[in-house]
């Protein structure tokens, strides 16, 4: 029941209330690896962006004046380093003549309107309207900007305070829903051979393919209903998936329905899932989908490209 309820990279409190129970009714007491305990607070923080629930900082607690309107949203220790294109060798080559150069180190504060990095011998910051995307990685956050230099945070994923000020970041970046899923590939390289560019992506070839990964992955339900299952056993990953709002659903307004590419149906997003998904779903009708995955029990999970 603990992955079920992670497995969407949401955690409701309605979930969480239901393991509660589930422990009182077994007569245990819930304890968790911390690595998990992790992905329990990453989880909660995407339900509290998703649903409006987050509540930002105390302002007080930035070094600096914030404009009107202007709320603080996390803060953390980082490593900051920026992307730059050079001749000569410099920094942590990220392949052609791509370097990571680090900058210095201090806490940096997210705000509604701006990264602002504060330390000891320079500070540092940039604007948020600046930022195309927000990748997050296991070592830290990279900010592709549309101006100025792209600038890479270094921190460990491994523990809160970086892991919150990430999918904060996400968020406040794309102003679409984010899900509380752990980053799984490093930004930096761990080896750098002599001839970096015929190893190493360059930074264009990392966004890209930051970009084929989906935004969203979701499991289906209602599988078991007709022939739904021999359906999803034909599939393939990479398969097409359509994915159809039923705002007329008498059950479920708000329900997406999951289709195959000969228009069989395999059944819907689970309805938490596609109370905020629909409405995104409306405003993006050319989103892609496709078979991401199966899991260990066979589920359908779908991934979602927009």
């Amino acid at each position: 029941m603990f992955e079920e309820a992670l497995e969407d990279g949401i955690l409701e409190p309605r979930e969480e209330q239901q393991l509660s129970q589930l422990a009182i009714s077994l007569g245990v007491e819930l304890e968790f690896a911390k690595e998990d305990e992790l992905r329990i607070a990453v989880c909660r923080l995407a339900y509290e962006l998703d649903s409006g629930n987050f509540v930002p900082q105390d302002a007080g607690s930035a070094p600096f004046k914030m404009g009107a309107k202007e709320e603080l949203l996390a803060h953390s220790k980082v490593y900051w380093h920026e992307i730059v294109t050079l001749k000569r060798p410099a920094g942590i080559p990220l392949g052609g003549d791509n370097y990571l150069k680090e900058i210095g180190s201090g806490v940096a504060y997210l705000t509604t309107k701006q990264v602002s990095m504060v330390g000891a011998l320079q500070s540092k910051k940039f604007t948020l309207s600046s930022v195309q995307r927000v990748t997050r990685y296991t070592d830290g956050v990279l900010f592709n900007r549309s101006s100025g230099k792209s600038v890479f945070v270094k921190m460990p994923m491994d523990s809160e305070a970086p892991a919150r000020f990430a999918l904060i970041a996400e968020h406040a970046c794309s102003g679409e829903p984010v899900l509380g899923f752990m980053p799984s590939a490093a930004f930096i390289p761990k080896s750098v051979a002599v001839d970096a560019s015929a190893t190493v992506p360059n930074q264009s070839q990392r966004i890209q393919q930051s970009d084929a990964d989906p935004r969203y992955t979701f499991r289906v339900v209602g599988d078991f209903v007709g022939n739904r299952e021999s359906y999803i056993r034909k599939l393939r990953t990479g398969d097409p998936i359509v994915l159809v709002r039923e705002p007329t659903n008498e059950h479920d307004p708000h329900a997406v329905a999951v289709y195959d590419s000969a228009r069989h149906q395999l059944g819907y997003l689970k309805r938490d899932v596609a109370y905020w998904f629909s409405p995104l779903l409306g405003r993006k009708p050319d989103a892609k989908a496709q078979v991401h995955c199966f899991s260990s029990e066979g589920s359908l999970i779908v991934g979602v490209y927009v």
